[in-house]
């Protein structure tokens, strides 16, 4: 029976705690009774530092005292205790239907655990910068077998989880005293988002200890080592952080917004090519913060054209270090013979160790070009297709046209040639009109996206080609009108795949056929190739 069905007599607010002691770690019920009144949503409590509260819902109680019929209506919260300390709840006033009502305070002695088991944050060495990207560790140590644990990581205003990086988990052991102890920690990338004084939340983890069964409860067959399991809580420290704005003086104008260490390199597919042929520049961008967004300045030069692909970027954490790649791909294709330099890549950024803005450079490449000077030029890897691409196909496509054998008499004697001239000319008279040229048949792709394809057959057929072709030439680093169809073996796993559907489009542009799931084979291979 509740404390205040005794003593309540008209509306009222009462804070009640399941005791008045706990111990680092343990958790308890606290409830706040509200008596013949009524609010429009749980109220908020808030508690000092050192305790954490949850709302665990709430119910409806009536009852009768001195005749009078009551109802209360009963808050509960999860109350956990994080670090020793003496502490105070309340006082707490709501708005209720009878007008503010008022709980006194109450106060609750935490001592500390018996056991040496603590939680242990770190945010790493040296200052943090507006924007920069830190990993947040917390480190538990136990000899008591751990049978799961729950890591809640800290929140608050001023930083946030950092997207494009996955937290980490690691375990594993030492001895300590002939003690082997299992360590387990959890690795958390967090973005600092504005300067000034901030303070990390300690990180929270709810752990849960396996109890032996004593002989007499041992299952049969051994089954099940453990019994019973008890709960606990650990708390680490928070962790003041005074967040820097980065310096605008000596600001580069080209400063990338990327805040860590960056490290640069370019190498060609090839140094020896000839005018028109195409060879792909690949810069390599590694750092220790995430790349994503990280553009590269535009390559300047003559003598070639340019096309960029979209960069590859990706960021994971490697023994509680975030270590980030990016890959930018550049056709670049030459248009005179000699010595070809293809200048380097500069990129700014701000070293968050020296406390200034960095510069990193790529080395110029040299090309050696052979031929005479010509316009080629190559589609883009990443820029739109013409507004119009043509759907029949060149001689030398990679889906080759179908070729039949012409049977031929061929007449002998050093004279026979004049007695086809009169057939000769009546075939030319016959073949002229048709030879005229004709307004060839396009496909418009303002995409070449399979998520938008044509509706008419023969355009949308034509586009299931086209990007099909184009995803053999990103993989291959090779232009598309340079493609055969034996450079589908250089494929590796998937060239059997691509071979199925090159036949397929094969049978269904020169045969007519339909094959069954024609576009979901594309679209398969399309996105293995990626």
């Amino acid at each position: 029976m509740l404390l205040w069905i005794a003593t309540v007599q008209a509306a009222s607010l009462q804070l009640q705690l399941e005791r008045r002691e706990l111990v680092e770690g343990q958790t308890m019920t606290a409830q706040l009774v509200l008596t013949d009144a009524t609010v429009a949503a749980p109220p908020e409590i808030s508690v000092p530092d050192g305790l954490q509260l949850r709302f665990a819902g709430q119910k409806v109680s009536s009852f009768i005292n001195n005749f009078r019929s009551s109802q209360a209506l009963i808050f509960s919260y999860e109350l956990v205790a994080l670090r020793p300390g003496s502490y105070t709840l309340g006082p707490v006033q709501v708005e209720s239907s009878v007008g503010k009502l008022k709980a006194a305070a109450v106060s609750l002695q935490v001592s500390a655990r018996s056991s040496s088991e603590r939680l242990v944050a770190t945010l790493g060495e040296g200052d943090s910068y507006e924007g920069q990207v830190r990993v947040y560790q917390l480190h538990f140590e136990t000899a008591r077998p751990l049978v799961d644990a729950v890591w809640s990581p800290p929140e608050a205003p001023g930083f946030s989880p950092e997207a494009a990086v996955e937290p980490m988990q690691a375990k594993d052991s030492r001895v300590d005293g002939g003690t082997t102890l299992a360590i387990h920690d959890l690795y958390f990338p967090i973005r600092f988002a504005a300067a000034g004084k901030r303070v990390v939340p300690g990180g929270v983890l709810q752990a849960r200890f396996a109890l032996a069964r004593s002989r007499q409860r041992q299952p049969f067959f051994g089954l099940d080592r453990f019994g019973d399991v008890q709960e606990e809580i650990f708390s680490a420290e928070p962790l003041p952080v005074v967040v820097k704005a980065l310096p605008t003086e000596g600001r580069p104008a080209d400063f990338s917004g990327f805040i860590g260490q960056l490290s640069l390199s370019a190498v060609a597919s090839a140094t020896q090519l000839s005018v028109g042929d195409t060879v792909t520049i690949q810069l390599n961008l590694s750092g220790n913060a995430p790349l994503a967004g990280i553009k590269l300045p535009a390559l300047q030069g003559s003598g070639f054209k340019v096309y960029d692909d979209q960069p590859v970027a990706e960021a994971k954490l490697v023994a509680g270090q975030i270590v980030a790649t990016a890959s930018y791909k550049r056709a670049v294709v030459a248009q005179q013979p000699g010595t070809l330099e293809i200048p380097s890549v500069s990129l700014s950024y701000f070293d968050p160790i020296t406390g200034a803005y960095q510069n990193v450079r790529s080395a110029p490449i040299l090309l050696n070009v052979s031929g005479t000077a010509s316009s080629a030029q190559v589609a883009s890897f990443a820029e739109k297709p013409p507004a119009a691409t043509e759907v029949d196909v060149l001689g030398e496509d990679i889906l080759p046209l179908r070729t039949a054998t012409l049977p031929s008499a061929s007449p002998t004697g050093s004279w026979a040639w004049i007695l086809l001239i009169p057939g000769a000319g009546l075939l030319l008279a016959e073949l002229l009109p048709h030879l005229r040229p004709r307004p060839r048949e396009v496909v418009a792709t303002p995409t070449l996206s399979l998520d938008n394809l044509p509706a008419q057959p023969e355009a949308r057929l034509a586009a299931l080609d086209l990007i099909f072709r184009q995803a053999i030439a990103r993989r291959l680093g090779t232009p598309e009108e340079n493609l055969r169809r034996e450079q589908l073996g250089a494929l590796g796993e998937h060239a059997a795949a691509a071979e199925q559907v090159y036949r397929a489009l094969e049978a269904a542009r020169y045969r007519g056929d339909s094959p069954d799931g024609l576009e979901a084979s594309v679209r398969r291979i399309v996105e293995q190739l990626q």
